[in-house]
């Protein structure tokens, strides 16, 4: 078990620091190791969720701290290009901080959204609370959505002793099928 907790808080750190991981693949998996019992599911809703939370937070605390100044950056300006700042400037004015729960769900807007977030002087109380809600809605999704299908793929610990759950495919005998008369 502590193997799988190691592999798991090293696994949502680097995707909470905008490794090339996306979180939900993360998650998925983590709901396969849940459903395999190697790891409680409390443990596992718990570092994800401060895992995604801390790099939310991150990211939003760079827009607040530097202001403008962070589109100077040239890793922020791989990220948001001047036509993707336009956007979720305008999706802010529109929808106000609901944009940033929003954003929780859709590829490719979290970091740009949370930047400009605290670029444009949302409260920290209420980008928190917001996001904080946002991350525990996507951790219970994905990680239900993880543990329910895992009877479609084989789990294995990260031990590998022993697999559970597998459909045995090379065992043709063993899969139940009709016979069509010729």
């Amino acid at each position: 078990m502590t193997a799988n907790i190691t592999w798991l808080v090293g696994l949502f750190f680097s995707c909470a620091f905008a490794m090339p991981i996306p979180e939900d693949v993360a998650l998925f998996s983590a709901g396969l190791l849940v459903a395999k019992g190697t790891i409680p599911t409390p443990l596992v809703f718990l570092v994800a969720w401060s895992a995604i939370v801390t790099g939310d937070s991150t990211s939003f605390l760079t827009g607040r701290v530097f202001g403008a100044r962070v589109f100077e950056f040239k890793w922020v300006r791989r990220i948001i290009t001047s036509r993707k700042r336009e956007e979720v400037e305008a999706r802010l004015r529109r929808w106000g901080p609901y944009a940033c729960f929003a954003a929780r769900f859709i590829p490719g807007a979290r970091i740009p959204m949370y930047i400009i977030a605290g670029v444009s002087g949302l409260r920290p109380s209420l980008f928190l609370g917001l996001n904080s809600l946002a991350a525990a809605v996507s951790v219970s999704f994905w990680l239900f959505v993880g543990h329910h299908l895992s009877g479609l793929v084989g789990v294995r610990s990260l031990d590998r002793t022993q697999t559970t759950r597998s459909i045995p495919c090379d065992q043709p005998e063993s899969i139940p099928h009709k016979r069509f008369p010729s």
